[in-house]
C-alpha cells in the first residue's frame, strides 16, 4: 500500500478506508462563521447526479459533514425534494475530541459519526422500500 507508507499518518483498514491517525485536539480553535453562496453551475451537476440516480434506480441524498466551525447557507431551489442529511446535527458535533483539525474528524469521530450517518440513512431506506 504506497499510501500507507508515503502518508504514515493513514493506516489502511480494509474495504478501501484509511483511518487518519492525527492527534484529536484538546482545545476549540477559533474559527470564523462562513456563509456559502452556491451558484446555478451547482444545480446543474445536481441534475446530472440526480438523471444518474434515476438511470440505476437509486436515490440522491445529500451528506453536509460535520465541521467545528458554522457554516450556513441559503438551501438552494434545486435541493427542494432532497433529502439532506446535515453533519452538524451529529450529537459528537461540538466534541473538539472528535475532531483532528476544524473540519477533519479523528479516528474516534469517524467511528461515532459513521455511526450516526448511518442511522441517518435507515429512514430513507425503509421510505423507499
Amino acid at each position: 500500500d504506497r499510501q500507507g507508507i508515503a502518508r504514515p499518518e493513514f493506516n489502511y483498514i480494509g474495504s478501501g478506508y484509511k483511518v487518519p491517525y492525527h492527534p484529536a485536539l484538546n482545545e476549540m480553535l477559533e474559527c470564523d462563521p462562513v456563509f456559502t453562496e452556491f451558484d446555478d453551475e451547482l444545480c446543474e451537476v445536481i441534475a446530472e447526479i440526480q438523471t444518474t440516480c434515476a438511470k440505476y434506480g437509486t436515490e440522491l441524498v445529500l451528506v453536509e459533514p460535520p465541521s467545528l466551525c458554522r457554516c450556513e447557507w441559503e438551501t438552494p431551489a434545486c435541493w427542494e425534494g432532497i433529502p439532506l442529511i446535515q453533519g452538524n446535527d451529529w450529537p459528537g458535533r461540538r466534541d473538539v475530541a472528535n475532531f483532528w483539525n476544524l473540519n477533519h474528524l479523528s479516528a474516534a469521530g469517524s467511528l461515532s459519526y459513521s455511526e450516526w450517518v448511518v442511522s441517518q440513512f435507515l429512514p430513507l431506506r425503509d421510505r423507499s422500500e
